[in-house]
């Protein structure tokens, strides 16, 4: 729910930039989840749900449901459904991996366009400057936790634990880039010895 929240915060800061006119904005979104996957409409409802709580009477949300698809678990088709949704959409969001990478298979961003799921940003292959933005026009993201290995050093002082599995779902792993995740676990390896 804070996740939410910060994107919501996002969405303030971009309400300037569409004026105080009763303009109507249209909302994209760009799932991971599979059209008939229970996650796939129930977070993309609740997602216009906190817009339209958060920028209240001020503007009038196009949501329409033809305008909520699935990448499928598949970068080129996140691009292909980007492409589509910026015709029409003042505003767009992407859900999970896959949906971040397929940006990156088109042009610039077109509309302003918000990641929701960033874990790492580095290995995910998604632009970060020293600010902690992305540094990239029309492009924002609310990044899903702190740093891991901040986080995996207070509990190795709370428990002494020898072993750790990190699990990422398959269709994930597959967006991630594989070199850099190994060395990033080997440095995190290291740092926590």
């Amino acid at each position: 729910m804070k996740k939410l929240f910060l994107l919501l915060f996002i969405l303030i800061g971009l309400c300037p930039f569409w004026g105080n006119t009763q303009k109507p904005i249209s909302i994209g979104i760009i799932s991971d989840f599979e059209a008939n996957d229970a996650r796939f409409s129930s977070l993309n409802q609740l997602i216009v749900d906190e817009i339209k709580k958060t920028v209240g009477i001020k503007f009038k949300l196009n949501v329409d449901s033809s305008n909520w698809m699935s990448a499928n678990w598949n970068p080129a088709q996140a691009a292909t459904n980007y492409e589509s949704l910026a015709n029409r959409c003042d505003l767009i969001i992407a859900i999970g991996a896959n949906s971040l990478q397929g940006w990156q298979r088109g042009d610039l961003f077109k509309v302003p366009t918000i990641g929701v799921g960033v874990f790492h940003p580095e290995i995910e292959n998604i632009p970060i400057t020293d600010q902690k933005t992305s540094g990239t026009q029309n492009f924002s993201y609310v990044l899903t936790g702190q740093d891991v290995q901040d986080q995996l050093t207070t509990f190795k002082e709370k428990f002494q634990f020898e072993n750790l599995n990190m699990l990422f779902d398959s269709r994930t792993s597959k967006s991630l880039d594989q070199e850099l995740l190994k060395s990033r676990l080997e440095l995190l390896e290291t740092a926590l010895d």
